[in-house]
């Protein structure tokens, strides 16, 4: 493949970088392709074939959390708006935004696991936490936050972490019915949580998503129930209680400043 157009046939600069990075994903793609006879991309032609590259960075860079929150909030719209049709999959925007979406729930999808995949994980990552912490305060410099082992706030990180990134971006995903589950009935004054077996329907069918299926799911209030969500749920209540316990052992420990006032006082 040409590499100028593999080096300048993108806008965003960060992507020319992935490409030096990775030459055995990037450079001489196509020619490794029909060579091969990959099964995968064979048979997607030689217009296909280009289009690999193209999607293969789209997906990396929608893994930066500074996409997320754009990412997230362009596919809540489209589930929103009453006029679209949904996901058109005959249209290759509505297509990459939903392989973005699947691409950064694999990313971070942690919390989704059980609870002991979930905390072999959580650790690993705090572990990397740590580590930088410890060459910011070999270099003088302010330690970031949730970053000090001295000072671990595990639970704090892993809740701001599920409620803020993890927790919107598959409830997204899921009520897109595009993770297995079933459709679930809510009343009007029921939450998630409240949920029974006679509250069970039937599983969504494929049919009904192309459809725009999902959209009268939402107007008789129903929702998803999966394993990912009920780990999600889980792991989040976990985190919950962990960190009340923390704060009351904290206040056992040094108990607030008003309590010595009340005390003193009477």
């Amino acid at each position: 493949m040409d590499e100028y157009w593999l080096f300048n046939g993108f806008s965003n600069p960060l992507q020319r970088p992935i490409c030096a990075r990775e030459p055995p994903l990037c450079r001489g793609l196509e020619p490794a392709l029909v060579r091969h006879s990959l099964q995968l991309v064979a048979p997607l032609g030689r217009g296909g074939v280009q289009e690999v590259p193209f999607l293969v960075i789209e997906l990396i860079l929608a893994t930066d959390l500074k996409r997320h929150f754009d990412i997230v909030t362009e596919f809540n719209a489209k589930m929103a708006d009453e006029e679209s049709p949904f996901i058109d999959w005959s249209n290759e925007a509505d297509r990459l935004l939903v392989m973005q979406m699947a691409i950064k729930l694999s990313d971070i999808n942690g919390p989704c696991k059980c609870r002991n995949l979930h905390m072999q994980w959580t650790h690993r990552i705090a572990e990397e936490f740590y580590e930088q912490g410890d060459e910011e305060r070999e270099l003088g410099l302010p330690i970031s936050r949730f970053m000090d082992r001295n000072n671990p706030q595990l639970a704090k990180l892993q809740e701001s972490f599920i409620g803020h990134l993890v927790a919107p971006l598959c409830r997204g995903y899921a009520e897109a019915a595009l993770l297995p589950g079933v459709w679930v009935r809510l009343s009007d004054d029921q939450s998630a949580e409240e949920l029974s077996e006679d509250d069970l329907d039937l599983p969504r069918r494929v049919e009904d998503v192309v459809t725009g299926g999902v959209k009268q799911s939402h107007a008789q209030r129903k929702t998803v129930l999966c394993q990912q969500t009920k780990n999600l749920q889980d792991n989040y209540d976990y985190w919950m209680t962990v960190q009340r316990r923390e704060e009351e052992q904290k206040e056992r420990v040094n108990p607030p400043l008003n309590s010595f006032v009340i005390q003193n006082s009477g």
